[in-house]
């Protein structure tokens, strides 16, 4: 019984890489098709990192190998590098902001 539920949440990571893959690819195809706009300074890191290997799709294409191009992006944990230090400043703006905020309630 415990190998089949290990089985079975394999296949549930797979198919959840898979969708994350299409979200990846239609977020970038987004951000080509809103041109000249641009987004956030880490999703921009991220549409660049993606459209190294994929293009834009500017025409009716097969999309097979697109999206096992961008699963392999996510699986190889590029993605995660290209944000990690968005986020990590995030994370310390945010934790210094909420602790001003908690001396702010204490003096009151």
């Amino acid at each position: 019984m415990g190998g089949w539920s290990a089985r079975k949440a394999l296949k549930v990571i797979d198919n959840v890489e898979f969708l994350l893959a299409i979200e990846l690819l239609m977020a970038c195809q987004a951000i080509d098709l809103l041109h000249p706009l641009t987004s956030t300074p880490p999703l921009q890191r991220v549409h660049d990192l993606v459209r190294q290997s994929i293009p834009t799709c500017d025409k009716d294409r097969f999309m097979a190998a697109d999206l096992e191009k961008a699963a392999r992006i996510i699986k190889s944990g590029i993605v995660w590098k290209t944000v990690q230090p968005y986020i990590e400043n995030y994370l310390d703006s945010y934790s210094k902001l909420a602790h001003a905020r908690l001396i702010g309630r204490e003096q009151h």
